[in-house]
């Protein structure tokens, strides 16, 4: 019985961060089609003052379950700090950067690709 739950957990635990995955590619892909308009994504809601790179920070910082301030430049060292802190972190870095470039090939944009190449380099830097 032990061993059905601990299945059980790990399937649940395996599709939550496949989720959270998926949705974070998808807030940044909606950041990046959308630009410099005003959008709606899960409830957030993404101005002028809060598009763009600040955007595309914010959904990792969703994704990280962290508050960074996405409107300044700490944004950048404060996540190469939290990455270089873990494997784990860094992992999940990496798997975010797998799964952009997965979207970007799906939807045949080099620069998309460019970009998400550009943030997960910036940070493990």
């Amino acid at each position: 019985m032990k061993k059905i739950l601990l299945i059980i957990f790990l399937i649940f635990v395996s599709c939550e961060k496949k989720n959270q995955v998926t949705d974070t590619v998808e807030f940044i892909k909606a950041c990046w089609v959308n630009g410099e308009s005003d959008f709606e994504f899960n409830g957030i809601k993404i101005k002028e003052e809060n598009c763009c790179e600040a955007c595309v920070s914010l959904a990792i910082n969703l994704y990280f379950d962290v508050d960074f301030d996405v409107t300044k430049n700490q944004w950048w060292y404060d996540m190469r700090k939290l990455v270089k802190k873990s494997d784990t972190n860094k992992e999940k870095l990496l798997s975010l950067h797998k799964a952009l470039v997965e979207e970007a090939v799906k939807i045949g944009d080099v620069r998309f690709k460019k970009m998400s190449d550009s943030i997960v380099g910036d940070i493990l830097d």
